[in-house]
């Protein structure tokens, strides 16, 4: 008896309390995929030393992914005024990543985030297709979650400056 009141009349009230209702039973009209892939090394992030461990390791002749959550390679390169090597960074970042796209050892993988790393040296990424697309091609999926196998990783997914609070940390000069 108590199983029942439980069913039918507070499980029904606490889901709408929550917010919870049933699904809408429409079916999702994207497709989507897997996929596996085997480097040397896989490099996490595009930013400076991204791009420089890619290039150092598919210059070695090692089997090279690059993978970037952004849609651009260079991370902060893009956007901050800052020299390396002589030149603006941008135009270094440019210059890397189309050295990067020529070589046949090298996969580049913009709008992938890296999402688990397995026992291995396996690693789940999830590659965003068609998400950015006002109107997607109709025979591309929407994502594609990728199997990486690498026997090297690095990760250069930047950082972020921890401010320590101190009284007056935040006054002008």
């Amino acid at each position: 008896m108590a199983g029942v009141l439980v069913e039918k009349v507070y499980e029904p009230a606490i889901r709408h309390a929550a917010g919870l209702g049933r699904a809408s039973g429409e079916t999702d009209p994207d497709t989507y995929e897997k996929a596996h892939a085997f480097c040397d090394v896989l490099v996490a992030g595009s930013g400076p030393a991204g791009l420089m461990a890619g290039l150092a390791a598919a210059r070695g002749g090692a089997r090279v992914i690059l993978c970037d959550e952004d849609f651009a390679f260079g991370g902060r390169l893009l956007s901050e005024n800052c020299m390396v090597a002589g030149q603006r960074g941008a135009d270094w970042a440019a210059e890397a990543v189309e050295e990067l796209r020529g070589l046949a050892n090298v996969a580049l993988m913009p709008r992938t985030s890296l999402l688990a790393v397995y026992d291995g040296n396996s690693y789940a990424a999830l590659e965003r297709v068609s998400d950015h697309l006002a109107v997607p091609s109709p025979h591309r999926p929407r994502q594609r979650l990728w199997k990486i196998v690498a026997k090297r990783t690095v990760i250069a997914t930047g950082s972020h400056e921890r401010i320590i609070a101190f009284g007056g940390n935040d006054r002008p000069g």
